[in-house]
């Protein structure tokens, strides 16, 4: 199984990016370059929320940290009690014409 695609909504940094990853039966090796703070290690941990339902950040001293997955743009545009959406969505699939997607979203309301 490749992973042919990932939608983000409102995850972290990510207002509304699709990335789209190579199909090419050749081609058996992604590579995720960029600037620090540039969302490389968000992209992969979005993988695992989508997947699993939880993610693990540690810090230096080895204790998990929750941080909020809302992006923070979303978050300060919203008024208390509006409500609004996180999504990741998974395409992947295999040489085959079948490609299974995975979503994992959830709805939260901003309050006071």
């Amino acid at each position: 199984m490749k992973i042919h695609h990932i939608r983000l909504r409102n995850y972290r940094q990510y207002l509304d990016a699709q990335i789209k990853f190579s199909t090419d039966p050749d081609r058996n090796l992604t590579l995720i370059q960029g600037f620090n703070g540039a969302g490389k290690s968000n992209l992969l941990n979005s993988i695992t929320w989508c997947l699993y339902g939880e993610e693990r950040h540690l810090q230096q001293d080895g204790k998990k940290n929750q941080l909020p997955i809302l992006n923070e743009k979303v978050y300060h545009s919203l008024n208390p009690g509006d409500l609004t959406k996180v999504e990741v969505e998974l395409a992947l699939g295999d040489d085959s014409q079948i490609e299974y997607r995975i979503t994992r979203k959830f709805t939260t309301e901003i309050s006071i």
